[in-house]
């Protein structure tokens, strides 16, 4: 089980240092939405682990710059959009993963859209697709490329070379750069279409 402290640093704010058996090596973190998080095997001390934080500040003042800049750039674009139709959207959203299995063969079981904080998707073991209603606030191109993606998982479930080889079939040979881009969208926290 995992043993957590917070600690606030000056432009940076709160800091989670994490003791956890599942760690292999001291690891820094950092995201859009969520705290800096420094996670550490059990054999290092948290003094050993604080230091090495500390010692690596300027590397996450630039993560943390980039990430508040995401958030903001994420901030403008979902309040630029209007209060949405969920129905509407869904339905959208169904349509379009319809259209997109029927053009490049993939079947898979049902499809459910609901409003996620952490992942614009998912498929399941027997090919049940979960989608996040958020996906509608995406750029098209991108909306499709996260359809394809769990398409694709219809047909390998991990993310293994195969998969990416898969996925560029379908994307033009662009899948790893769709998905960089995707990455410049944090998923709406808190953030409920109405």
């Amino acid at each position: 089980m995992a043993k957590t402290t917070k600690l606030n640093y000056k432009n940076i704010g709160d800091v989670v240092f994490a003791c956890s058996r599942r760690s292999k090596r001291i690891a820094i973190s950092v995201g859009p939405y969520k705290p800096v998080r420094v996670s550490f095997p059990p054999m290092v001390s948290f003094g050993s682990a604080q230091q090495y934080f500390e010692k690596n500040m300027e590397w996450v003042l630039n993560k943390v710059t980039q990430a508040k800049k995401h958030e903001q750039q994420s901030d403008m674009l979902y309040a630029a959009q209007p209060p949405a139709d969920t129905n509407r959207l869904a339905k959208g959203l169904y349509s379009r993963i319809n259209e997109l299995a029927s053009d490049f063969g993939y079947t898979f079981n049902r499809v459910t859209i609901r409003s996620q904080k952490t992942r614009w998707g998912s498929c399941s073991t027997k090919n049940n697709i979960n989608l996040n209603i958020h996906l509608s606030r995406l750029p098209q191109h991108l909306c499709d490329y996260v359809l394809l993606h769990e398409l694709v998982h219809t047909k390998v479930k991990n993310h293994s070379k195969d998969f990416w080889k898969e996925l560029d079939k379908s994307t033009n040979s662009k899948a790893k750069q769709l998905d960089k881009e995707l990455g410049k969208y944090p998923i709406p926290r808190g953030k409920n279409l109405e």
